[in-house]
């Protein structure tokens, strides 16, 4: 299980472009075939449509990957968590006691509650993806629909 890092951790890692010294960020699109009403929303209203994990063309994108706790320690970490979801979804402290002990004693099911749970969270998600350099040809080649697409520029100072 990998260590759960904070959120100030994570700032850090994956600053704000506009802090990270970035002015631009990129969104590269197909425009043939598109229909209007999603370039009308980008150029007329400044939205953007966020696909659905289910219907990006990457088929491991949005997939949870799970590793089996190597330790005791890595276990018991997993299972206080565990603890503190149910409990924290509203269920009483003697029955997340009883869920946590049948997760022990059975942890293939576990693995699969927890496969499920991240099929269906990531399901709900919706995302668009932006790069820092307009000039990617491997970008205008797959995004950009082989170079017939276009590269739209949105300030990231703000």
């Amino acid at each position: 299980m990998a260590a759960q890092i904070t959120l100030e951790q994570f700032d850090r890692d994956h600053p704000h472009p506009g802090k990270a010294g970035k002015q631009s960020l990129f969104h590269f699109r197909r425009v043939l075939d598109v229909e209007d009403w999603l370039l009308e929303h980008l150029f007329v209203d400044g939205k953007l449509y966020h696909s659905a994990p289910s219907k990006l063309n990457d088929p491991f994108e949005c997939k949870p990957h799970y590793r089996k706790p190597d330790t005791e320690e890595e276990w018991k970490a997993l299972l206080v968590h565990i603890f503190k979801v149910f409990r924290e979804n509203g269920m009483r402290e003697e029955e997340a006691r009883r869920k946590v002990a049948e997760n022990l004693i059975h942890p293939e099911i576990l693995y699969q509650r927890l496969h499920q749970s991240g099929i269906e969270t990531f399901a709900e998600l919706r995302m668009c993806s932006f790069t820092t350099s307009n000039e990617n040809l491997l970008m205008w080649s797959h995004y950009g629909a082989s170079h017939t697409g276009i590269c739209v520029e949105f300030d990231a100072s703000i």
